[in-house]
């Protein structure tokens, strides 16, 4: 056979190939370019620096709620009530975990279907909060007959007993009317868990690794307050795995002051001040930040934008109702820039 043909032949067959695995890598990342440039789009759209400095330096509530009107937020400030306006970004965000949810790519579909479960325990608790009152509740996020079979209960045993064939059954069993916070401490460690859990189960390596990152920065700091509330009463806490910081090292700490020391030898050192909530929450929202834009830009081909929209999402929503509430109460520019971030 001509040597000629047979060199050609060759080379055909390392183009194919080449070809193949070229395409196969290609495929692979298809089901996230739509995602991550809607994703990316809608980021845009998230109040700037210099927004901010508009609503922090106006004069009163009212000339921020002026200057929210020329913004995407112009329905929700419609209302002056604080109480109000914190319900509809409340909503406002669900509506964006559910946008996002609907077009995230299919593996990563089952995670943000966890990550938004949030929702549904607000409403848990919500409800809760209401048969312990006596009062009839008025659930938001929970739809269908479950919300039907809930608001129509007229009491607590029979909301537990109607909760049974959820997921949340176990959390609930032991929900005593004269004191929630153990209730809702549960519903919380569970929240965080089944997250955990649903991440982990992911068999796309990268997907699994960009939401751990975020993921094990939330275990981390729910871990700091649950041990911080625990070194106060006196009480052992129930602690998460797979944060950043060893559940071995957490479970030893005795006193606030051993925690700070622990803190101070993990990836959050000079970052957190656990002298109070307000400190911690700030440390939180600093370094989520700064996780952000490091995942957006690591995982950038496939899920980096839609966690970025996500985190950043939050904060922004956290922002408008911090920076208001301030407002009305009368703080300073100054206080009330300590709180905001950009």
């Amino acid at each position: 056979m001509n040597p000629v043909i047979i060199a050609f032949g060759a080379a055909a067959i390392g183009v194919a190939v080449t070809s193949g695995v070229a395409l196969k890598y290609t495929m692979e990342f298809v089901p996230y370019i739509y995602s991550n440039t809607r994703a990316s789009a809608r980021y845009a759209t998230l109040l700037k620096g210099k927004t901010y400095d508009e609503l922090i330096s106006a004069a009163s509530f009212e000339e921020a709620i002026a200057i929210l009107e020329d913004s995407s937020y112009s329905k929700i400030v419609e209302e002056s009530n604080i109480v109000s306006i914190a319900d509809a970004l409340d909503m406002e965000l669900y509506k964006e975990y559910e946008w996002i949810f609907r077009i995230s790519p299919p593996k990563t579909k089952e995670i943000m279907s966890a990550i938004k479960d949030i929702f549904v325990i607000k409403d848990i608790k919500r409800a809760l909060n209401s048969f312990s009152k006596g009062e009839m509740p008025r659930l938001r996020f929970i739809k269908g007959e479950l919300k039907n079979s809930i608001e129509s209960s007229p009491d607590m045993q029979t909301f537990i007993a109607a909760m049974e064939s959820t997921r949340f059954k176990d959390e609930l069993a032991r929900a005593n009317a004269n004191d929630l916070s153990e209730t809702y401490t549960r519903l919380d460690i569970a929240y965080y868990r089944r997250v955990s859990s649903v991440i982990n189960k992911c068999d796309d390596d990268d997907v699994r690794a960009a939401f751990n990152e975020y993921w094990s920065v939330m275990i981390d700091f729910a871990n700091i307050r649950m041990l911080i509330r625990a070194l106060r009463m006196k009480k052992t806490p129930s602690l998460l795995t797979n944060g950043t910081i060893p559940i071995e090292a957490l479970s030893s700490v005795t006193y606030a002051a051993q925690l700070d020391s622990l803190i101070a030898d993990t990836q959050y050192a000079n970052k957190i001040d656990t002298s109070s909530s307000l400190n911690i929450d700030i440390g939180l929202v600093n370094i989520l930040k700064e996780k952000a834009r490091n995942i957006a830009s690591k995982y950038h081909l496939k899920t980096g934008g839609i966690i970025r929209l996500l985190i950043e999402k939050e904060i922004e929503v956290k922002n408008i109702y911090a920076l208001l509430k301030l407002k009305k109460e009368g703080f300073s520019k100054e206080k009330i820039r300590e709180v905001v971030f950009q």
